[in-house]
């Protein structure tokens, strides 16, 4: 019996675990202000400072998924929601 490969694609995989999380991880930085309830000052500084809590989380998971599929497909859903939400906040709605 034949194990499957866990990584087939080590090139696209790179280039997701590097590029796409370092843009969706500077996205949902630019978007937490919008909904995380914090005052003037610590809605610059919160976001900072979890900057590469959020690029690990995302790193982790584009790394040790096994479909890439599904990472491009979940990474598709936060960056057009976070794009959406800041979209409606410039709006000023």
């Amino acid at each position: 019996m034949k194990n499957p490969i866990l990584f087939s694609s080590p090139v696209y995989r790179t280039l997701t675990a590097v590029a796409a999380c370092l843009l969706l991880s500077v996205v949902i930085t630019a978007a937490m202000p919008a909904y995380l309830p914090l005052n003037q000052g610590d809605r610059i500084a919160g976001p900072t400072l979890l900057f590469p809590f959020i690029w690990l989380t995302l790193f982790i998971y584009s790394a040790m998924a096994k479909s890439l599929l599904r990472v491009w497909s979940v990474f598709a859903v936060l960056l057009i929601s976070h794009l959406g939400l800041i979209a409606w906040v410039l709006k000023g709605s």
